[in-house]
C-alpha cells in the first residue's frame, strides 16, 4: 500500500493536508503545541480518525466515535505504523491493533461503516 500527500494550508502553528491513500482520501492536520517541538495530530476519515495520544480514547467511547491512537511524531508515522489504542467502536467496525494507519484510513473510509 502507499499514500499521496498535498499541502493543503500552511501557518507557523498549523498545516493541513489531504492524503490519497489508494484513491481514498482524508484529511490531516499537524497543529504545534506551544513552547514545545510537539504536534497535536488528527487525520479524519468520512467514518473515524486516526489521532495522536493527547485524544482520549475514553472520551471517544462516550461518545461512540471511532478512532485509532498513535504514538507518533508526525501524522507520516501514523500512516506507516499501528495504533497503540482502539476506541470501543472502531473495533466493532473492524479494526485491529495490528493494522497500519494506511489499513484505518481505508477501514473508516469505508461506505460499509457509514
Amino acid at each position: 500500500m502507499s499514500y499521496a500527500k498535498k499541502l493543503i494550508y500552511s501557518t507557523d502553528t498549523v498545516s493541513h493536508y489531504r492524503y490519497d491513500v489508494n484513491n481514498v482520501f482524508a484529511e490531516g492536520v499537524e497543529i504545534s503545541l506551544p513552547g514545545s517541538e510537539q504536534f497535536f495530530l488528527a487525520i479524519t476519515c468520512s467514518h473515524g480518525m486516526l489521532a495522536c495520544r493527547l485524544a482520549d480514547v475514553a472520551v471517544s467511547d462516550r461518545l461512540n466515535l471511532p478512532i485509532a491512537i498513535f504514538s507518533a511524531a508526525r501524522l507520516d508515522n501514523m500512516l506507516e505504523g499501528k495504533p497503540v489504542s482502539l476506541s470501543q467502536r472502531a473495533m466493532e467496525m473492524g479494526a485491529t491493533i495490528d493494522m497500519t494507519g494506511e489499513e484505518l484510513v481505508l477501514l473508516f473510509s469505508s461506505s460499509k461503516n457509514a
